[in-house]
């Protein structure tokens, strides 16, 4: 077979290949979108201290001891009676890096001093709909009795509850589940607060057993970061080679939020050591570099090795092979000079023996 005749080969092979992919591609895409239409939809109806108009969040100035009723319009699109659960929490970021309006199991940060949750008054936590029913919710707010400076950020989160009678019916059927989240954004006045970013902490863990080393980043200031950029790198002590990096950008953090800038190992062991974590970031335009010194031990690296899927431990066999195979080399050539030694030993004792016959003869 000629050159020409397998790159037409392996050409058709690989547009037939890619034909079938798109196909089956476009194909579960046009399934999937049949059974995906929301059941219900939020819409915020804004107040006259609305600020940066329609944004499709409430962003209010408001004022000590203020008292704020917010009303959200709920609209069920479906053919049945739907019940949908109604949230408000503080904002929180995620370890993706992104702001979260959804219940969080992180503790309140240690530098938040107004928090959304305290301020909200939920007359109703759930809601029910008839079928393509609209109904217009009230949320009240109070304001705390002295002023704050920056921003106070939260959500009002809604989610559908399952259906009780179906779930029981079909108890291995998937379910989808629908939610949305409002944002409230309070500010008392037009001061602006910079962000402050801190390294907390630099320790190895796991996410979704796989080996990370977490780098543990505040933003200690009650104030939005809405593009963050980090560049990073982790040293062994006594190395100037990284053994790890990680470089992620638009990233966004809520104000007073703690998040998990994770750096993945790969699929690689974690080993035991001394190490340094050096870091850059650029939170909105203002430059922070840290530098943390952290130790992996050897029980720890042990344990998270242990259970991590996917990873791709050393194999030592060989290289015990190899010392196995110097170390028989040497004994084998210590053992030769040790009989060499001894024979030559004999040989001249054996001539000295000689001698001294021949000159009593």
């Amino acid at each position: 077979m000629n050159k020409k005749w397998l790159i037409y080969i392996l050409s058709s092979f690989f547009l037939a290949t890619l034909f079938f992919v798109t196909a089956f591609a476009d194909e579960t895409k046009e399934e999937a979108n049949k059974g995906t239409g929301a059941a219900f939809s939020v819409l915020p109806i804004y107040p006259d201290n609305q600020v940066n108009g329609k944004n499709g969040y409430f962003e209010l100035n408001v004022a000590p001891k203020q008292n704020q009723v917010l009303q959200i319009e709920l609209q069920n699109y479906s053919e049945k009676t739907i019940t949908i659960d109604i949230e408000a929490n503080r904002a929180t970021t995620s370890d993706a890096g992104i702001t979260s309006y959804k219940k969080s199991n992180k503790e309140k940060d240690d530098t938040l001093k107004v928090d959304f949750e305290s301020l909200v008054h939920l007359e109703e936590q759930e809601v029910t709909l008839k079928a393509k029913e609209k109904k217009t919710i009230n949320i009240t707010l109070q304001m705390p009795d002295e002023s704050f400076v920056g921003q106070v950020l939260g959500g009002i989160h809604f989610s559908q509850k399952p259906d009780e009678k179906e779930k029981n019916e079909k108890k291995n059927a998937v379910y989808n589940t629908f939610s949305y989240s409002i944002a409230v954004l309070l500010t008392e006045n037009k001061q602006q607060v910079e962000n402050q970013l801190k390294l907390i902490d630099v320790y190895a863990d796991q996410r979704n057993y796989r080996n990370f080393i977490e780098a543990s980043i505040q933003n200690a200031a009650p104030t939005m970061i809405k593009n963050l950029s980090i560049k990073s790198e982790i040293f062994e002590k006594k190395s100037s080679k990284a053994a790890y990096q990680a470089n992620k950008s638009s990233l966004r953090m809520a104000p007073n939020s703690t998040f998990n800038f994770g750096l993945d190992l790969q699929n690689t062991e974690l080993i035991p050591g001394d190490y340094t974590l050096k870091m850059t970031a650029d939170a909105d335009g203002k430059e922070y570099k840290f530098s943390k010194d952290f130790t992996i031990s050897r029980k720890q690296a042990n344990e998270l090795n242990d259970q991590a899927v996917y990873i791709e431990k050393k194999d030592n066999k060989q290289l015990y092979m190899i010392i196995a195979g110097i170390l028989l080399v040497v004994i084998v050539i210590v053992i030769i000079l040790i009989k060499r030694k001894r024979a030559n030993k004999k040989k001249q004792q054996s001539k000295k023996g000689k001698k001294r016959k021949k000159k009593i003869m």
